[in-house]
């Protein structure tokens, strides 16, 4: 198995281009099968942090056949109480090294 890590930002957040509030998971979810159809990827594992959730879950939902018929995985990892940087557990040491409300996609080929 080969593993492709991916990260993406949402749209209309960041660099990307302007997208509507209201329309960006609809964006997203027309993003994602045509990034994945061109990179040759069939199945993912999702992994999303912070405002990257809504995202994680909205493709699990309408976009499951993404996902691994029998080796199904998602993540959302959530920091809103803790700053990372007076954490000493792993898990907050790790977010550390996620850019914020960004989601996350391990590409299984």
């Amino acid at each position: 198995m080969l593993m492709l890590y991916l990260d993406s930002t949402r749209p209309g957040v960041g660099g990307s281009t302007a997208v509507p509030l209201d329309q960006r998971v609809q964006v997203w979810l027309q993003a994602v099968p045509v990034v994945l159809e061109k990179l040759k990827v069939k199945t993912v594992a999702l992994v999303s942090h912070s405002a990257g959730a809504i995202y994680a879950v909205n493709v699990l939902l309408r976009l499951p056949h993404l996902v691994h018929p029998t080796r199904p995985f998602a993540a959302m990892l959530s920091m809103f109480f803790i700053f990372p940087l007076l954490c000493s557990s792993e898990l907050c040491l790790f977010s550390i090294c996620l850019p914020f409300c960004r989601l996350l996609f391990f590409l299984l080929l």
